[in-house]
């Protein structure tokens, strides 16, 4: 298959494809007397596997960390238990800090009366901390 059909499957764009090809987290594909790029079934599992770890929220270094363990067979559970077990501490502090983040909004809005008028207790709490500039 081509690039345009293997982004199809993939769910990505064309230039996402050559990006993972550039960075070699996808394997260069043989190419036809022509020049033109031909995936294949593993092209398709290594571009799902990369899609499913970015949406993760894994690095590129790390989804790249992990393609090589699986290219090579050299799977170490313990080398990726490490690794998904760093991403969910990451994911859990950025839900504690959206959950901060959600706080203070509420705290902001919940001083507004919505009034239309010139002092707005949204501003001064939010994005002043009580400074009025004026």
């Amino acid at each position: 298959m081509g690039i345009g059909e293997l982004a199809k499957i993939g769910n990505c764009s064309v230039e996402i494809i050559r990006h993972y090809e550039k960075l070699k987290l996808l394997t260069s594909p043989p190419r036809t007397n022509g020049g033109h790029r031909q995936y294949g079934a593993l092209h398709v599992q290594q571009l799902s596997f990369i899609r499913n770890s970015r949406s993760l929220g894994f690095s590129l270094d790390e989804t790249a960390e992990l393609l090589a363990m699986i290219s090579t067979q050299n799977v170490s559970c313990k080398k990726v238990k490490n690794i998904a077990e760093k991403q969910l501490t990451r994911v859990r502090e950025r839900i504690l800090e959206f959950q901060q983040m959600e706080a203070s909004l509420v705290r902001a809005v919940n001083k507004c009366h919505g009034e239309d008028e010139p002092d707005c207790a949204f501003v001064e709490h939010a994005f002043l901390m009580g400074t009025v500039i004026r």
